[in-house]
């Protein structure tokens, strides 16, 4: 993704934007990989992470194709030392949120996927562990 001014070459992160950027209309495209459900343990892992903006999908011949976002989230493995918690989405994503609905701008957050593949458990989150709770109840916060 392009900010004014300047282009991102392959590989590099794009900055999330701040809350002044944020209101000037821009979208973000964001992407997260949601914690391994309990049925999956065991199952291969087919994406991969290797920088905040890029995410590699590889198929059954192990074939890879590449995707840029805005900012890529990981959260298969939370003893990985890149995992990204329901409160590091707070922190890159809900305080933008927050800040522009205080500073009277309106906001919108919107989450797409496939049956299962954890818009419910991003955006509300787990009852039974605080910290699991989701974007919605920490913005309402």
């Amino acid at each position: 993704m392009a900010k004014s001014g300047w282009m991102l070459q392959r590989g590099q992160t794009a900055p999330l934007l701040t809350s002044s950027e944020a209101v000037t209309g821009r979208i973000q495209v964001c992407v997260r990989a949601r914690p391994i459900a309990q049925r999956e343990l065991g199952e291969e892992i087919c994406v991969s992470m290797p920088n905040k903006s890029q995410i590699i999908v590889r198929d059954r011949q192990r074939k890879g194709k590449a995707f840029e976002f805005d900012r890529a989230f990981w959260s298969c493995d939370a003893q990985d030392a890149k995992h990204a918690s329901q409160q590091v989405l707070m922190n890159e994503l809900g305080s933008v949120l927050v800040e522009q609905a205080q500073n009277g701008y309106n906001s919108c957050l919107f989450a797409y996927g496939q049956t299962g593949s954890g818009k419910t458990y991003t955006i509300l989150g787990s009852e039974q562990d605080p910290d699991s709770r989701g974007l919605l109840p920490r913005v309402a916060e």
